[in-house]
């Protein structure tokens, strides 16, 4: 799955049977943030749209994600 961050960008193996929180643990490496201060989104090009990522428990499978769908990297004070 593709992963963006500012101007960074790469295609990550996302385990889908991880929760949200474990995704954020993950992410903090690629993009420097402690995983607190991260806020992730999901971006599905068929529908042109970014939904955040709210549930720090909800697994990553519930999510159905597609090859296509990117994941977008915020820092919580910006979005």
């Amino acid at each position: 799955m593709k992963v963006k961050y500012e101007d960074k960008e790469e295609m990550m193996d996302i385990l889908k049977d991880q929760t949200v929180r474990d995704l954020k643990k993950l992410l903090q490496n690629f993009c420097g943030l402690p995983s607190n201060k991260i806020k992730i989104f999901e971006y599905k090009p068929d529908y042109n749209q970014l939904d955040q990522l709210r549930s720090n428990i909800r697994s990553l499978h519930s999510y159905r994600w597609t090859e296509m769908d990117e994941i977008h990297i915020y820092p919580t004070e910006t979005y």
